[in-house]
């Protein structure tokens, strides 16, 4: 018997542990920010292993999202064929062995190989987590509690911002120490994670029954006793995984994507997870200081800093509202509003972006020395298209996606998802400064990201169906009938 957490039902106790990695992915995206500033002159002199070119700068920070691509396929059948439990410890461990090779890193290269090696497990918990509960949560709460991953992610983004600042005070070793700190203290929730695996979280109880053996069934039932309250629900929900797992059996990659069905399902899944990036997100993270000071925004290194953790705040806390209202609204109607508004606000920030070029081009900018108005509608904008993502594709894919794949190839196509979503994060921030320079205008790439927004608008009222309230085994039918 796993032990319980006093104060806390199994359930929640179970969800808040699987959100461990998502806090460590979070904080693992958001620290490099902070550690890139001290892997440059005057903390190391040029010629110095650690003292990086703006070029490696580059690849340091964006090899997490490759080694994540990477890690979702390969832990996908390990997910289907070990467990959940399973492939949640394996990729801790993975994870812990990045850590320590970053904070012990003397050249540049270490800290490259410790900082893919840590987008391996990125992309594990990325499959793992949202997966994980789902399995675990009953469906008229399924919604809210799955958004546990991303608001674990948002709130792992908040903390690396303020580790960028706590690290920096002298009681930690000045400039050259400070950065091992930022990578070393993620350990520790790290180790936590572990013990949970071990010591707290039970096994998915749909890869229990699909295993099949007398114990394990029981074991299974007892689990779903313990995240449902209503015999009926139990019993309803035992026999449709039952269902499923005689229907579907367990399927290789051949026999999974050779499936029309199926097929149908990999497609719908990855064109999800690439609309997610599509809107622009990852570059408006990024780059939003950069942005502020296109528009003609002026602030201090410090002050902008807080306007990013600000930034980190908004999107925390709707997605905190989301947990209360999301299985009584639905899915689509919170994809659909929050997908207009960015629409907007993208065209919004790309005409903004550009009226400020040309204002600047013609000797004006507001008031002399300070901030003009444009760039406070800038910013204002910024603060709506966070809280418009947070509430629609931020919370609602991963939840849609957790839900789409049947049993015997749910490891398998969220791991597919994970990868076209990692690799069009990759592309899509990795283009915002070409395509700026290219055209003389950061606000380009917002007019594309807008257009593109709208055409995952498009999809969303097209083809996806509403499962708020329907059981698991059933989502899989809905998105078939398409």
């Amino acid at each position: 018997m796993k032990r319980s957490c006093c104060c806390l039902s199994k359930l929640q106790c179970y969800v808040c542990t699987i959100a461990l990695s998502s806090i460590l992915v979070g904080y693992s995206v958001g620290i490099i920010s902070g550690i890139l500033v001290f892997l440059r002159p005057p903390h190391y002199p040029t010629t110095h292993p650690l003292s990086l070119t703006p070029r490696q700068d580059e690849i340091l920070a964006s090899s997490i999202m490759l080694g994540a691509a990477i890690g979702a396929l390969l832990i996908g059948p390990v997910y289907d064929s070990y467990g959940r439990r399973f492939a949640l410890l394996f990729a801790s461990v993975v994870f812990l062995l990045s850590t320590f090779i970053q904070t012990v890193a003397l050249t540049y290269l270490v800290l490259l190989v410790g900082r893919s090696i840590n987008g391996l497990a990125v992309g594990a918990f990325m499959l793992i987590a949202p997966t994980f509960i789902a399995e675990l949560a009953p469906g008229d709460t399924r919604g809210a509690l799955v958004n546990a991953h991303e608001l674990g992610i948002s709130l792992g983004i908040c903390v690396s911002f303020v580790a960028n600042i706590f690290f920096t005070l002298p009681l930690f070793g000045g400039p050259q120490m400070a950065w091992r700190w930022m990578y070393g203290v993620q350990g520790l929730p790290c180790v936590l994670l572990m013990g949970g695996c071990l010591f707290v979280l039970p096994e998915s109880p749909r890869y229990l029954i699909r295993k099949g053996t007398p114990l394990e069934l029981q074991q299974a039932k007892q689990i779903v006793t313990e995240t449902s309250i209503d015999p009926k629900v139990v019993a309803d929900t035992l026999q449709a995984i039952k269902t499923s797992v005689a229907e579907e059996g367990n399927q290789g990659w051949r026999s999974a994507c050779g499936a029309d069905g199926h097929r149908a399902l990999f497609v719908y899944g990855l064109l999800l997870g690439m609309f997610q990036q599509f809107v622009g997100v990852d570059s408006l993270i990024m780059y939003t200081p950069d942005i502020l000071q296109a528009s003609g925004f002026v602030a201090t290194s410090e002050q902008g800093m807080f306007g990013v953790l600000a930034l980190g705040g908004v999107k925390l806390l709707t997605e905190v509202v989301v947990l209360f209202f999301i299985d009584r609204v639905g899915r689509r109607p919170l994809l659909l509003v929050g997908g207009g508004i960015l629409v907007v606000c993208n065209i919004g920030l790309g005409v903004l972006l550009r009226f400020s070029a040309v204002e600047k081009n013609a000797g004006g900018g507001g008031v002399e020395g300070g901030t003009s108005v444009v760039s406070l509608f800038v910013f204002l904008l910024i603060l709506v298209y966070t809280s418009a993502f947070a509430f629609s594709w931020g919370s609602v894919c991963w939840i849609v996606v957790s839900e789409m794949f049947p049993l015997s190839i749910r490891g398998k196509g969220v791991g597919v998802v994970v990868v076209g979503n990692r690799l069009m994060s990759f592309a899509v921030s990795h283009t915002f400064v070409s395509i700026g320079v290219a055209t003389g205008n950061v606000g380009t790439p917002f007019f594309m990201y807008g257009a593109l927004a709208l055409i995952g608008f498009v999809f969303v009222y097209l083809v996806l169906p509403e499962t708020k309230d329907v059981a698991l085994e059933q989502v899989p039918l809905l998105w078939k009938k398409k």
